[in-house]
């Protein structure tokens, strides 16, 4: 507990950095913080829009991993479509918009004390860099699963 202030700090910066990163890429939004609340910044949360980004969030997933980040698809697959709920409910993908919505949208990025402001920034260019050549990107991953 003596140290919880300085891995705050870290996230912080490291939530900062994202920020910064991702601020100007289409498709690409990090949750912001309410700087009116006491946050521990644990989490750098990420909403994948595939229609400005060009790409879905497990395209991006897969790049990511295929750089060495250790990014996650977030609340994925929604708690409805694991049991026991799934059998319980035939109709939930259709009363549950908004989850599947954020089950297949949501992606969750590195962070902590094993994560630098660099490291933040250099996985902000590689979001950029496959968003920004997402038709190319797309055709690779297509390649790779076609193989």
């Amino acid at each position: 507990m003596d140290s919880i202030d300085y891995f705050i700090e870290v996230n912080r910066q490291n939530h900062a950095a994202y920020s910064a990163g991702l601020a100007t890429i289409d498709g690409v939004s990090l949750l912001p913080f309410d700087d009116r609340e006491k946050n521990n910044y644990q989490y750098a949360v990420l909403v994948i829009e595939e229609n400005l980004a060009e790409l879905t969030r497990d395209e991006l997933v897969i790049v990511l991993r295929a750089e060495g980040v250790l990014a996650r698809r977030y609340f994925s697959p929604g708690n409805h479509r694991m049991q026991p709920y799934a059998s319980s409910s035939v109709d939930s993908d259709r009363r549950l918009p908004v989850t599947l919505d954020l089950a297949d949208t949501v992606l969750c990025l590195p962070n902590g004390t094993s994560v630098s402001i660099q490291d933040a920034s250099r996985i902000s260019d590689i979001i950029r860099a496959a968003t920004t050549n997402a038709a190319g990107v797309r055709r690779i991953l297509t390649r790779r699963k076609d193989s």
